[in-house]
This record gives structure tokens, sequence and C-alpha cells, in this order.
């Protein structure tokens, strides 16, 4: 059922997306391999960015949101059934911090399933439309399943979300999908190190996809 819901809800968002944007142009989707996938974009338009995602791969793909907007029982379970996972930061408190725990274990159980699961390094969403420093935490979300499970290869893909006008209706937008970067293949020295080096590569390949 939950499954189910799931396609629901795609095609039918997938149709919204149509019909607001005049035009859609995907590209590099042949790239996205199969197995666990971690979409990392750039942030620009707020919610819209993890839509376009989710609706233009054929992953079952879940997105990290900010945990603010999960406090009422009654939305946290319905934008659990719409696959979205808490992600606390440090302005929700130093104390809430200790639930991403459970968010990781969560991302861990998805990538087990060969799921998909869409972040925005930045942090925020910007008008510009520039990529902004990234933050290492999502390599945290990749290093730490790897660890638990070492046969899970994890791939860290780039994505650039490009806007003609990014909160005009009818406006164009392109979605390209970088070359994958195997997230095992950086986990041969210090965590910190290979965390620095994930982010750079990242950060260089969503630069050159949004050009």
């Amino acid at each position: 059922m939950q499954r189910l819901w799931y396609y629901f809800l795609r095609t039918y968002v997938w149709i919204g997306l149509h019909f607001y944007f005049r035009k859609i142009i995907v590209r590099g989707r042949e790239d996205i391999p199969t197995g666990p996938v971690l979409f990392a974009a750039n942030h620009q338009n707020a919610f819209l960015d993890a839509l376009l995602i989710v609706c233009f791969n054929s992953h079952v793909t879940y997105f990290l949101t900010r945990a603010d907007i999960f406090k009422k029982p009654f939305v946290r379970w319905l934008l659990g059934t719409m696959n979205m996972v808490p992600i606390y930061r440090v302005r929700d408190g130093w104390d809430s911090l200790d639930e991403n725990q459970k968010t990781f274990e969560t991302c861990f159980q998805i990538f087990q399933k060969q799921g998909a699961i869409v972040i925005f390094p930045e942090g925020n969403h910007g008008a510009q439309r520039r990529v902004r420093p990234l933050s290492k935490g999502f390599t945290r979300v990749a290093f730490e399943a790897i660890n638990k499970d070492p046969s899970l290869t994890i791939s860290v893909v780039p994505v650039g979300l490009n806007f003609s006008h990014h909160q005009a209706f009818r406006s164009c937008v392109s979605i390209d999908f970088g070359k994958p970067l195997v997230a095992n293949n950086y986990l041969k020295g210090t965590i910190p190190a290979s965390a620095i080096d994930l982010r750079n590569d990242l950060a260089t390949s969503v630069e050159l996809i949004m050009n």
C-alpha cells in the first residue's frame, strides 16, 4: 500500500510539474546507476527542487527535510507517507542533534532496499544561480551506511538544477544528473579527510554540470 501511494503521488506531482513549468529538460538520466543512490543537488527553489529530482528518476526516492515541520504528530505521519525524512540542524537545538542518529539509521535501511535519497549539501536554499559552500553532512549519510554494511556500493550523483526564473509560473527548468561518485572509493584514509575529498569532488561536479 505504501508503494502504491508513493507512485500515485509521484505521478500526480509529475503532471503538476508539467503544468507549472513551460519546459522541463532532463539530461544525464542514463548515468544514474542502479542500487543505492544519494542525489546531492544545488538548492535554489525550496521544496520544488526535491520534487523535480524525485519525479525524474526511476528510483524509489526519499528526501531529507528540515525537522521543524515534523513537530505535529499528524503532519509527521503525513510527511512520512510522502517519503520525507527529518534532519535536525543546530538551529533546532543542540539536544535535537542526537535525533539525527535515527535519521542515519533510516537512511541505512533505505540504502539496504536499493533506494535513493535526495540531500541538499548547501544546507538551505538561495536565489542565486551558483553553487554555495557545501557542508560535509551528506558524507556521513553515505559513510555510516557503508561502515555498517561494506557490501553496499553507494553512488553519490551530483545534480544541477537551473531555472530560467526560479519563482515564476510557466518558466523553464533543466535537471542535469552528473557522473556518479562512488562513496566507497573515498574511504581510504581518515573519515575527516575522506569527507573533505568527497565534498570537494562533489562541488566541482555540480559546478561543471550547472555551467
